[in-house]
């Protein structure tokens, strides 16, 4: 049985970073070592994922339109709006490549986090205890 609140990563079959003969380099026009890699590289590119987000029981991962993201994003929106939510009691984010906003809300020690439902039929909301 599946806990009420977990983040999952599948990675995506067609994307060719997860192969371990991947060369990141086939894209680039020349030679680039690890550090002068531009983000665009590590955000967008490489490593999508299907990504199944569950709060509180609620599969808030539905409201994603079913194409991958790029791991690296979805994981540094959640630490963001961690802290935003530690520091000011909300957040509101998104991921770097759509249009979409994450609401995170702290109500005494339950974090809820929200978001539109796919097309835009109302929203999907759960509810978690902070630590989670």
């Amino acid at each position: 049985m599946l806990p009420d609140t977990l983040v999952t990563f599948t990675p995506d079959p067609q994307d060719p970073s997860w192969r371990a003969d991947w060369d990141p380099m086939v894209r680039l026009k020349k030679p680039t070592s690890f550090q002068d890699l531009p983000q665009s590289v590590f955000l967008w590119y490489y490593f999508q994922v299907r990504v199944t987000f569950r709060v509180g029981g609620v599969d808030l991962s539905q409201s994603m339109d079913g194409a991958p993201v790029s791991i690296l994003d979805f994981v540094l929106m959640l630490q963001a709006a961690k802290a935003m939510v530690l520091r000011d009691g909300s957040a509101e984010i998104g991921l770097s490549d759509r249009g979409d906003h994450w609401w995170f809300t702290q109500h005494d020690e339950l974090v809820s986090v929200r978001i539109r439902g796919p097309l835009d039929k109302g929203w999907v909301q759960g509810s978690c205890p902070m630590e989670e």
